[in-house]
């Protein structure tokens, strides 16, 4: 293979972005097998070792100073893992606070004020490759790829602000895809088909195809999946029934191209189109002789397109390499929803107290993602190591919510009781950097810093009754916001490997997420500030990685105390809106196990401890539960406080086939909507799920069985809320989908 192929396959072999212009080192990006940090081949006798590429550069997992989960692609497969909650299933530390498809509230080490993230920014980042998926504030939703031909996953827990920027206050989760190769063709298929307990069909296929152009010099890989997830949840009012449903279809395309010995480039584009005929919440209460029911007169609905663009460069300059990474997306939402009990509510004030009628709430929102990142890194393994770089992000927003009532109209002369029009500019520039110096190859200093600006900019156009309290179309409320801000997230960590199998280091690192426009603040009497600030952590920890029993044996253990300040919370001034206010503390316990007791049998698991609290009064901060106010060491909502996992596998051989046997099975601890355990309780559940595989040649057969008990589980959960008396949405959970079995069939060519 030519020096210039190797570059490239190590380069794309570190995940480096969707869309960028990048540099390859040879000895920085190795071309070397990735696992699992909880599972691997255990038809052999020891795990196999783990490469992450958290610090932008291919190392060893247990020699980076951070509190890391990584599951590479073949594992994915194994254990049946497709969409994010797959991901949050075995990952200690994390979890999804929010709703079902493209709602995911992603939530690392319990940072969170509530079970959705509301209008700002995530709390932790998601990336595909090095692209944010998911940037800026008022997103409205969670981008949730298929997880098809990935090359591995990568959990980081902890602020990750000094290198990956703002949204990674409390850590990030990275999609490592598979990257075109130049030398062999290669394809695969799967088709799986599901059958749910009370539930409609599931069926889905995927496909991937790599073609080499050039020997050496241009290859493609194509990407190629449809499917559907058929509801579980009746409609009680409507007599709809399984209105719950998931359709998403997607693809993507790569291109590499290497055209010189020092060169090399990746283009890629990506499309998901993702639907929903319901948010997928039931009744908090089920009723008598009901198991899963919703009453709404109009099911929730989501739609959401992403597009994005990438290119990857990498020059090599000999000793160092230069990393640019440009990036375009796209990411277009429709929210549809119930918005009938304000018709009741107008109703009442117009001497109609018993009107009821549907009104659709149609809440748009779009975003256009530039993003640019220029680095240049060190190539080697000599004992001073460093990256250095550029950031530039620009993202222009447009979104608003209606709501129409005919009967409203008929009576007081416009249907429109709602129409709120918003457009924002946010723009992000930083210059980070991270060094680290070995001394005996036995320590490692490692020291980093970024120092960014950001600043955002909107205006709100709002007519109708329930933002300007007239039923006038003539009465407009138009709101103009405007801030920036300038913010230093350095990192410091020191890493001690006695032995070459144990890895000892303590870290400090600051996070951050931007700030946003509060596209309430000019609604209320007593206007509120028109924007919000940055909120920051700090996030101390110490850790340890051992490999023992000749590599038959993965300790990983993390302490961690976290110090959040200036928190973005929903406050209270007239009107809820979104502001800085309080502070709060979160500290516990991370470990993951992995061992191989005997050939062909793996067994492993995590376990997850946390607890946090407010450190301060927080007299105007508005709840859930209706209350306004929390005090200094209320229990922060939406933290389950203990987590478990576990599994274990066994392969072995029938008649000369491959086969290969598993369990899994997952403990969610009682978790809260609101603060100081009020609100409406959720968690506290266990599932156990089976799957068992033979192989036939190059096609492979999988059977399972998920929630294998049926239990019925709340994952996440809302309260229900009222105005002027008149209930405006019923307490509501998202429960574990009901005992799904299923068969998947695989076939590599």
């Amino acid at each position: 293979m030519s020096r210039h192929r190797q570059q490239f396959r190590r380069a794309i072999t570190a995940g480096s972005g969707l869309v960028s212009l990048a540099i390859i080192a040879p000895a920085q990006a190795q071309d070397l097998p990735v696992s699992s940090s909880t599972s691997t081949d255990a038809s052999g006798d020891e795990l196999a070792e783990i490469v992450v590429t958290a610090t932008k550069r291919s190392e060893n997992l247990r020699n980076v100073p951070i509190s890391i989960s990584a599951e590479n692609g073949t594992s994915l497969a194994r254990r049946g893992a497709v969409q994010l909650d797959d991901i949050v299933a075995n990952a200690p530390g994390l979890s999804n606070a929010g709703g079902g498809a493209n709602q995911a509230n992603l939530v690392v080490r319990g940072v969170t004020t509530g079970v959705t993230s509301g209008l700002q920014q995530s709390t932790v980042a998601l990336f595909i490759d090095d692209l944010p998926a998911d940037p800026g504030a008022g997103g409205l939703s969670t981008t949730d790829l298929r997880l098809f031909d990935i090359r591995r996953v990568e959990v980081l827990r902890g602020p990750q602000g000094t290198l990956f920027g703002s949204g990674s206050l409390s850590g990030a989760v990275r999609i490592i895809t598979n990257k075109p190769e130049f030398s062999d063709y290669s394809a695969k298929v799967q088709a799986s088909v599901r059958t749910t307990s009370g539930g409609d069909m599931s069926e889905d296929i995927d496909a991937m195809v790599n073609l080499p152009l050039v020997d050496g010099k241009v290859a493609i890989r194509a990407v190629g999946y449809t499917g559907r997830i058929g509801g579980v949840v009746d409609n009680r009012l409507t007599g709809r029934n399984d209105v719950d449903w998931v359709r998403q279809s997607g693809g993507r395309l790569m291109i590499g191209i290497a055209p010189s010995e020092q060169l090399s480039l990746l283009l890629t584009g990506m499309y998901q189109d993702s639907r929903t005929g319901s948010t997928g919440y039931s009744s908090y209460v089920q009723p008598a002789g009901r198991n899963r029911s919703r009453a709404s007169l109009v099911e929730p609905a989501v739609d959401l397109e992403n597009l994005i663009l990438n290119l990857v460069g990498r020059y090599d300059l000999g000793s160092v390499e230069l990393t640019s990474s440009t990036s375009y997306s796209r990411k277009d939402l429709l929210a549809i929803g119930n918005a009938g009990a304000y018709v009741t509510l107008l109703g009442g004030a117009l001497g109609i107290p018993d009107l009821v009628e549907p009104a659709e709430t149609v809440t748009p929102s779009q975003s256009r993602t530039f993003t640019q990142e220029v680095r240049f890194s060190s190539i080697g393994n000599g004992p001073f190591r460093w990256t250095v770089g550029g950031y530039y992000q620009h993202i222009d927003g447009d979104g608003g919510q209606t709501i129409d009532s005919p009967t409203i109209g008929t009576l007081v002369g416009i249907s429109s009781i709602q129409d709120v029009q918003t457009s924002s500019i946010e723009t992000e520039r930083a210059l980070f950097g991270e060094a680290t110096y070995t001394i005996g190859d036995r320590l490692d200093l490692t020291a980093g810093v970024r120092v960014g600006r950001s600043r955002v900019a909107f205006t709100t156009h709002s007519t109708g009754v329930l933002v300007t309290g007239s039923f006038s179309p003539d009465v407009i409320i138009d709101t103009i916001g405007e801030q920036s801000e300038t913010t230093v997230n350095p990192r410091f960590a020191v890493t001690y490997r006695p032995n070459d199998n144990w890895t000892v280091y303590a870290q400090a690192s600051r996070g951050f997420r931007t700030g946003g426009p509060n596209l309430t603040a000019g609604l209320s009497p007593t206007p509120p500030p028109f924007t919000y600030k940055s909120d920051s952590l700090w996030n101390y920890e110490i850790g340890q990685r051992a490999r023992l029993a000749g590599g038959a044996l993965q300790l990983n253990a993390t302490l961690y105390y976290i110090d959040w300040s200036n928190i973005q919370a929903s406050l209270y001034r007239g009107i809820s809106y979104i502001g800085n206010a309080g502070d709060a503390r979160v500290y516990g316990f991370e470990a993951e196990l992995a061992a191989v007791p005997v050939r062909g049998v793996e067994v492993g698991g995590s376990l997850s401890l946390s607890r946090g609290e407010l450190t301060k009064d927080v007299p105007d901060i508005s709840r859930v539960s209706g209350q306004v106010g929390a005090h200094d060491g209320d229990r922060l909502p939406a933290n389950p406080g203990l987590k478990i996992a576990a599994y274990g596998q066994v392969n072995f051989t029938v008649a000369q086939r491959e086969v290969y046997l598993r369990a899994d099975t997952q403990y969610v601890g009682r978790q809260y909507s609101d603060f100081g355990k009020l609100g409406v309780p959720f968690g506290d559940f266990t599932t156990v799920n089976l799957r068992a595989g033979v192989r036939l040649s190059g096609v492979e057969l999988v059977a399972f069985a998920t929630n294998l008990f049926n239990s019925n589980g709340k994952m996440s959960a809302v309260d229900g809320t009222h105005v002027g008396g008149v209930l405006l949405g019923e307490a509501g959970a998202l429960r574990v989908r009901p005992r799904t079995l299923g068969i998947t069939v695989r076939g590599d060519f």
